[in-house]
């Protein structure tokens, strides 16, 4: 729990209005024995059919006492309360104490105090206080969202997807205690909460970064209508690399080394593509390293495309066949991806270790439309 110090209205009964209020009260007394006395005399003085002596007596003096009476009355209760509401911090103080405590776009708009009890002593005291407050948002609140179905995820990558939740000036309850105790001339409080909803009203439009948007909103039409359009404009660039047959020039990647007859991690990679069916999407094609190809086989699905080598065509094969290739389109025109290889390794009896002695070999790999 947080604490809040306030130097405000610390408990601190003075003595002397303690003292005070002790003499006021037998001087209350008095005065109204002095008027019990006054009203005798006046009756004596009524009965007499003393006239004169009965102005004197109720004109003057009665007046004076009742307005006496009154003043001792007012200022000893005065004193008594004043004394009684020093104990703790005031309502104001402790509806900013618990603003302190709540995200900063929602707003205490009201607290009551129900019930309040000094469980620790005049001289070291300690204010327990159970509350009811009313809390209101600042500011229209959201939750994230999932991403846009039907289009690639990658594509969405660069926006957070939000919806709304609640609107500015939604109202709540909040329910639970306070304590306060006195350390240094300032009260120190701290809460404990019954009941807070705020935490389940989202938060404000700000949190979820400088790139968001809001499902179900014309924006979101726009993004939507964006990536669809770039998604058209990539495959449409993909089939007409697939379709011209041309040797499209790339990077092949084994962080090994192990592939690469020149020990080097990076090499120089072709691709071109022999058959494409726009129907079923099988393609086949050639991989080209230095005076190595070989043809392969698979499919565009999407905005992938992978295939896997089947046959040598020419020249000598460094690591065999069967090795997989996926590529996604990237950014500049680019398809880039990964390839996996199945290899088994080169020591004596190999097919008795795990899984017959093969490993997965893993790299990455891309090429160039244009």
């Amino acid at each position: 729990m947080k604490s809040y110090n306030s130097s405000e209205n610390a408990y601190n009964p003075s003595e002397k209005l303690l003292a005070l209020a002790a003499k006021l009260e037998p001087l209350k007394e008095k005065c109204i024995q002095v008027g019990s006395d006054y009203i005798r005399k006046v009756q004596t003085n009524v009965a007499a059919k003393n006239w004169s002596a009965v102005i004197v007596l109720v004109a003057v003096p009665t007046v004076g006492v009742c307005v006496g009476l009154k003043t001792v009355e007012y200022t000893v209760g005065g004193v008594v309360s004043f004394v009684q509401d020093l104990g703790g911090p005031s309502r104001g103080d402790l509806k900013q104490h618990l603003q302190s405590q709540l995200p900063d776009y929602w707003e205490i708009t009201s607290i009551e105090i129900k019930e309040k009890q000094n469980t620790g002593t005049k001289v070291d005291p300690y204010i327990f206080q159970r509350f009811r407050a009313k809390a209101r948002l600042k500011t229209d609140t959201f939750f994230e969202a999932s991403k846009i179905d039907g289009l690639p995820a990658k594509k969405q990558n660069s926006v957070v997807f939000i919806s709304a939740v609640e609107r500015k000036g939604k109202e709540v309850e909040l329910f639970g205690f306070s304590t306060s105790k006195l350390v240094a001339e300032k009260w120190q409080s701290e809460f404990r909460f019954d009941v807070n909803p705020t935490g389940n009203y989202g938060q404000p439009r700000h949190y979820f970064g400088a790139r968001n948007i809001v499902r179900n909103s014309k924006e979101e039409e726009e993004f939507a209508a964006a990536i669809k359009k770039q998604v058209e404009e990539e495959r449409a660039t993909l089939l007409s690399a697939i379709k011209s047959g041309a040797w499209l020039s790339g990077d092949w990647t084994d962080p090994s080394g192990e592939f690469n007859p020149s020990g080097k991690n990076t090499q120089e990679m072709q691709i071109r593509f022999t058959s494409f069916d726009e129907g079923s999407g099988n393609l086949t094609g050639e991989v080209k390293f230095g005076s190595s190809v070989k043809r392969f086989e698979g499919a565009l699905t999407d905005d992938k495309i992978q295939f896997t080598t089947v046959a040598v065509l020419d020249g000598r094969d460094p690591f065999g066949l069967g090795t997989e290739y996926t590529f996604a389109f990237d950014a500049n025109n680019t398809m880039r991806g990964e390839w996996k290889h199945l290899t088994q390794l080169n020591i004596p009896l190999a097919g008795l270790l795990p899984n017959q002695g093969y490993v997965t070999r893993k790299g990455s790999a891309s090429f160039r439309l244009q």
